[in-house]
């Protein structure tokens, strides 16, 4: 036997406009339960007072430092460094910095290496023959620096590096000169230095070729995050070129160093 049940149009219409404002109801808790996450976790973000840009949380901030080999409280202080009259500044108290998870002896570090880094501009800024380069820290923003300096690191790791290219390293325990040397082929015109310093925020890198006239040519760069590429020219090729390398960091640095 087969029974047919015959529904009224109107009662099925009604129970279909139920059934859509149960779901609905049920759409707007879940989202009013994935924003307020949202909003609680942003209180958790880091904000960069000069670009208004929302950083990473904490657990990002110190992935990206650990990927790029640089402390994560550089990363969370950067935002708030200045530079005005060629000198450089931190524009947080010790007391704001520890609530951002910076302890009180890497504040002092911060310090106390951004007062080696204007006394070596100072010297500098005095000295004819040594070429000075800025870097200011207002000109980016973390976000895009970190985004930045992991592209360079990917490429740098990819890249091959040239057999014919003379290259080595120059390490350093404190603020002494470090040295080295080599022939460079023909053709050959200047030397980069891949500087990186120890603990320091905004390092001096002061690098030096040497060849025929004797005379030092030195550029002298302040790094950011720890890390500048300089180039220094050299006098000609088919000879023996001398190199020196220092930094403002009292901990010491290292540069590799290629010609090219």
């Amino acid at each position: 036997m087969i029974v047919l049940y015959v529904i009224d149009s109107k009662v099925l219409l009604t129970k279909i406009k139920d059934i859509m404002k149960f779901q609905i109801k049920n759409l707007l808790l879940v989202l009013g339960a994935t924003m307020l996450f949202y909003s609680c976790s942003k209180d958790e973000d880091y904000v960069d007072p000069v670009h208004n840009e929302i950083l990473k949380t904490e657990a990002n901030v110190i992935a990206d430092a650990d990927f790029l080999e640089i402390p994560s409280y550089q990363v969370i202080l950067y935002p708030y460094l200045s530079l005005d009259n060629n000198q450089y500044s931190l524009d947080i108290s010790k007391d704001e910095a520890l609530k951002k998870g910076v302890t009180e002896s890497e504040y002092d570090i911060v310090m106390t290496e951004l007062n080696n880094t204007n006394e070596v501009i100072s010297s500098v800024e005095v000295d004819e023959d040594n070429s000075l380069e800025l870097f200011d820290p207002k000109s980016i923003s973390i976000n895009k620096l970190l985004e930045q300096q992991k592209t360079d690191k990917i490429s740098k790791t990819s890249r091959k590096t040239l057999q014919q290219n003379p290259s080595g390293y120059i390490d350093t325990n404190g603020q002494e000169e470090g040295y080295d040397s080599f022939f460079a082929p023909y053709g050959k015109t200047y030397v980069r230095f891949e500087c990186l310093s120890n603990a320091a925020l905004t390092p001096a890198f002061v690098c030096r070729t040497k060849g025929l006239s004797g005379q030092w040519k030195s550029v002298t760069k302040v790094g950011v995050l720890g890390k500048a590429t300089v180039d220094v020219n050299i006098d000609a090729s088919n000879i023996n070129i001398g190199l020196s390398f220092r930094t403002s960091d009292s901990n010491g640095g290292k540069a590799a160093w290629t010609c090219y």
